[in-house]
């Protein structure tokens, strides 16, 4: 079975949860829609630009006890699996991503990419601005902490991974069955959460233009924290965990 859910922002107790509730395996899937936080409590290496793990407690030691495989869209309130030390690639669900060293049962979805679940292919775009970075700070290892909270530069999709995404698009003859992101297209976002895009909507406004040609049947988006379902594509996603079309 496969299920998707928004934000986690790291409570591995929800997700533990689930797993019992349902009574799942490692064949079983959940996916969410970035935020999930496992790689929030990073710092950067200024040399390689690559994020280490610094937690007193390795989140992946839990989170390989689930059973269940998790998968990960890139949110903005963690460092991308792309730029952190202990991932591979690997390949699976029709295409390449990232797997942690540390837990062979999570995964990270590749922005630009098309995946294949449950025989329907989905496109994945990944990232958002986050409106509260003026309060963060980036973490290095030469910095002390501070309590104000992370900030990751990388939090929105590159130039590259959207042109890759275009071409991927393209390669699908512009059409997938479903998106898989963590914001939305700017028509979309809620009218209630506007200002989590008025700083900066670089991501609302590119992830527009390509739902303009894109032909899909659902979008599933987090980001804004409820549960709802917009124009009837568009699927917002919190708490809710619902099986994936």
């Amino acid at each position: 079975m496969i299920y998707i859910t928004g934000d986690k922002h790291g409570d591995i107790q929800e997700i533990e949860m689930f797993a019992k509730e349902h009574k799942t395996s490692k064949d079983d899937i959940l996916i969410l829609l970035g935020d999930a936080g496992f790689n929030y409590y990073r710092k950067k290496d200024r040399k390689t630009n690559l994020y280490h793990k610094i937690e007193t407690e390795d989140v992946y030691q839990y989170l390989k006890k689930i059973d269940l495989t998790i998968l990960v869209v890139q949110g903005n309130h963690e460092a991308p699996a792309w730029c952190c030390d202990d991932m591979h690639e690997t390949f699976r669900f029709g295409n390449t991503l990232y797997q942690a060293n540390d837990a062979d049962n999570i995964y990270y979805l590749k922005n630009g990419e098309i995946y294949w679940f449950n025989g329907k292919s989905y496109l994945v775009l990944g990232g958002a601005f986050s409106v509260d970075r003026n309060w963060r700070h980036i973490p290095y290892t030469d910095e002390e902490d501070s309590c104000c909270g992370y900030y990751f530069p990388e939090e929105q999709m590159s130039d590259d991974q959207f042109k890759r995404a275009w071409e991927s698009i393209k390669e699908a003859n512009y059409s997938v069955y479903g998106v898989l992101s963590h914001t939305c297209p700017k028509p979309i976002v809620p009218l209630y959460a506007i200002d989590k895009i008025l700083a900066n909507d670089r991501m609302e406004t590119k992830l527009e233009e390509i739902a303009s040609q894109l032909h899909f049947d659902i979008w599933y988006f987090g980001h804004f924290h409820d549960n709802r379902i917009i124009q009837k594509k568009y699927h917002m996603l919190f708490e809710q965990v619902v099986p994936l079309e």
